[in-house]
């Protein structure tokens, strides 16, 4: 009986595990947009966290080198707190590397997640660099992306651009595309064809 017990603890912490951070898959654009905050950082200090009545976590101290989006929540200096709700769905953000990292910001907490494009900056597309630096994703904001791998896409529409691939692969259209707003509506900055099979 005994055994038993401990098997369905285990199974219900297996479940918990990897339920809580089932991720839905978004275009890094959209992923800014959605966030609160979005910075260049370098990752200082990593530390276990307890929240009382919750599951650990996991602080992050990083040295903010850049700000895209969330200026206005800055305090002074340059470095923050950047904390994951859990252990299960820890960025993992390794230390003394450099992150564009997004996020939350709930009450005076930055908060991320594995869930949040949490991307090591050497690992950026050229073009991901530009979506950054010249404004590609910010600019984009008022569009929606859908990701469509079926039969059954929706139509580009003036404020939605799509994104098709039959194997639902968007490796390419998330390292080398933005949806942009043009005078006639949102459209792809690039031609799709270059990630569309």
């Amino acid at each position: 009986m005994r055994t038993i017990a401990i098997l369905c603890v285990v199974l219900a912490a297996f479940y918990v595990y990897s339920e809580a951070c089932r991720c839905e898959t978004k275009h890094p654009q959209k992923q800014f947009c959605e966030a609160d905050f979005v910075i260049k950082a370098e990752i200082v200090t990593r530390k276990r966290a307890v929240y009382p009545g919750k599951s650990p976590g996991v602080v992050y101290k990083v040295k903010i080198l850049k700000t895209y989006k969330g200026a206005e929540y800055l305090g002074r200096g340059n470095f923050q707190n950047v904390y994951t709700p859990s252990t299960a769905c820890d960025a993992n953000l390794d230390v003394g590397k450099t992150f564009i990292i997004t996020g939350s910001i709930q009450g005076s907490k930055w908060k991320t997640s594995v869930c949040e494009w949490n991307t090591e900056t050497s690992a950026l597309s050229q073009y991901q660099k530009n979506g950054l630096n010249l404004g590609f994703y910010n600019n984009g904001c008022t569009c929606e992306i859908e990701l469509c791998g079926g039969s059954q896409c929706g139509q580009p529409t003036p404020d939605k651009c799509v994104a098709f691939n039959k194997d639902s692969d968007f490796t390419c259209f998330f390292r080398e595309n933005a949806c942009k707003r043009e005078q006639q509506g949102c459209d792809w900055h690039r031609d799709i064809s270059i990630c569309s099979k």
